[in-house]
């Protein structure tokens, strides 16, 4: 069902970016994720390619970073369950220290997928790319 919706959209003329905004709002996106999916298990099971959702870049990189490392899927995967989650929860949830929740983050902010809107403790995370 979803990848037939995909196959629409882009037949429609919409872009794998703005198929990713709106993937990421629907309900069966939410319970894959849930049930243990990654945003990039997800992506390509429907037909898309992170690769080619990206934010045009103004100046290019040494070394490609277009695709999102395991941990960094997962730890992107708890942001979409809960855009309020702090560093703390991410930690315990995925059984990593929360320095690394926080290089990771650090990791999803520089290849423009993630900022931080708000306060540190009444803030909340926004996808804002890829």
């Amino acid at each position: 069902m979803a990848k037939s919706w995909v196959e629409e959209a882009r037949r429609l003329g919409a872009t794998d970016r703005e198929i990713w905004e709106e993937v990421q709002t629907r309900d069966w996106f939410k319970k894959a994720l849930e049930l243990g999916g990654t945003p990039n298990e997800i992506a390509r099971e429907i037909g898309l390619d992170f690769t080619q959702i990206q934010i045009p870049q103004v100046t290019p990189q040494v070394t490609p970073q277009d695709i999102l490392t395991g941990l960094e899927s997962k730890v992107l995967g708890e942001i979409i369950k809960d855009p309020r989650i702090s560093r703390n929860q991410i930690s315990k949830k995925l059984g990593i220290g929360p320095d690394t929740v926080k290089e990771y983050l650090g990791k999803l902010k520089k290849k423009g997928i993630l900022e931080r809107k708000g306060k540190t403790s009444g803030g909340y995370w926004k996808i804002i790319g890829k």
